[in-house]
């Protein structure tokens, strides 16, 4: 009876060490430092550019030196605040966990996105220089929902989903081209602040999340 006790100790104990290699390999094979938080500010910046954009485009004729610049001008302030903000909540999430920031599987989120992104930075800015405005919108969704879709590998699966989401966002927006700042707005905005929520409630409350 003693030594069926001990072996069922011993194999108890046995589990729980094959549980914790298992999460110690999986944490460090996925970046998990993603703040739900950041989300929620980023999606916020988004409607407030898209409100921002709309008020220099309403009325008027879309195409002048002038409007080009105030709308590169507020993408740009938009694009470094929510970098700025995603890396900073990054950080101090993962230092908040005792974890290092600067890791290899940032590394490998970093280079799965980057192909999808510049390619659609370039086939944007490509758009806008043929004159092409109405749907610049839906070609940013669709080629950043790429990026998305492969950066899901190296961190939470349900970056996976919420890509599959801009990018279907962005497949509408095309059929629908005069409303590209409305599916803008929804894409880069409500999809951002309810991916947040949904990241901070499921992840940034729990000490050891899993994808």
């Amino acid at each position: 009876m003693q030594c069926k006790v001990l072996f069922d100790m011993n194999t108890q104990h046995y589990l729980e060490d094959l549980q914790e290699i298992k999460r110690m390999m999986f944490r460090s094979s996925k970046f998990l430092s993603i703040s739900g938080l950041s989300g929620i500010l980023v999606g916020s910046y988004a409607l407030i550019a898209a409100w921002w954009a709309w008020h220099i485009l309403s009325g008027a004729h879309i195409g002048t030196r002038t409007e080009l610049m105030q709308l590169a001008g507020i993408a740009l302030a938009t694009l470094v605040l929510a970098v700025g903000t995603a890396v900073y909540f990054a950080y101090r999430k993962a230092r908040r966990h005792g974890e290092s920031f600067w890791d290899p599987a940032l590394w490998n989120m970093i280079r799965a996105a980057a192909l999808p992104l510049l390619t659609g930075g370039l086939f944007g800015a490509g758009l806008i220089l043929n004159g092409y405005y109405t749907v610049v919108a839906s070609a940013t969704l669709v080629f950043y929902g790429l990026s998305m879709v492969a950066a899901a590998r190296y961190t939470y699966a349900d970056i996976y989903y919420f890509g599959i989401l801009e990018i279907l966002t962005g497949l509408v927006a095309l059929f629908f081209p005069y409303y590209g700042l409305v599916g803008w707005a929804f894409g880069f905005g409500i999809l951002h602040i309810i991916m947040g929520i949904w990241l901070y409630f499921k992840y940034d409350r729990n000490p050891a999340p899993k994808a």
